[in-house]
């Protein structure tokens, strides 16, 4: 098994949770009662792993203002290549989406090991749910958005607005491998919502989603607290 193991143990995570929540627009009652009911569960968790993607395609765009309709929009066409590395996919459905997805943008390959299969006994492997085929269209849907968002910003021009009108892309060497990475996972409920924290069992980062304060959200705007 090819991985991202675990470099911070469990007591090092819960210290970082603790600092993360208590930076949140969070009433002190809630938070408190966050970090007395809260834990922390070790995981691998499976990845695709995409890396050595060579993208190429054609675009077409227009330039123009809608606030002045009398102005006519100026139509172009270009050409794109890009090369993507170490683009990871979340291969299970059973967490949030959103925390393992956000998460993986600390990964990188160099981090791999090859895992002793007693090295892992400790800890459970969660099994892919989402395959290669699904997981790739899911990488290609993340790598058109990203070339979208470069071309826009490149032929956007003063005041002008930018539409991209068609993309086409193409993709070629694709390599792709299962990897499972060290996760701390953190899931708890709060007035029906359930919230998701992954802890990157690497370098500790966290990411997640927090139920927030109207009110300290709004005084902290207004006296530009961080």
């Amino acid at each position: 098994m090819i991985g991202i193991p675990f470099e911070i143990n469990k007591e090092f995570a819960t210290e970082l949770f603790l600092k993360w929540i208590k930076k949140k627009h969070i009433r002190k009652k809630l938070r408190n009662e966050i970090l007395h009911s809260f834990s922390l569960v070790p995981r691998y968790i499976p990845y695709w792993n995409f890396d050595t993607v060579y993208v190429e395609g054609e675009y077409e765009w227009k330039r123009g203002r809608d606030d002045q309709p009398e102005m006519e929009w100026t139509e172009r066409s270009g050409h794109i290549r890009w090369v993507i590395h170490d683009l990871f996919i979340p291969a299970l459905t059973t967490y949030n989406e959103y925390s393992l997805t956000k998460l993986s943008e600390n990964f990188s390959a160099n981090r791999f090991v090859t895992f002793d299969p007693d090295y892992s006994a400790g800890e459970i492997a969660k099994k892919p749910t989402i395959d290669h085929r699904k997981g790739w269209e899911e990488a290609k849907e993340q790598i058109y958005n990203r070339l979208e968002r470069e071309v826009l910003s490149d032929t956007k021009i003063g005041p002008d607005e930018a539409k991209l009108t068609a993309l086409n892309l193409r993709y070629t060497d694709v390599t792709q491998i299962l990897v499972y990475v060290a996760v701390y996972l953190c899931t708890f409920q709060y007035r029906k919502s359930t919230y998701y924290i992954a802890i990157d069992g690497g370098d500790g980062t966290c990411i997640g989603s927090s139920p927030t304060s109207a009110l300290r959200v709004l005084g902290r705007i207004l006296f530009h607290k961080e």
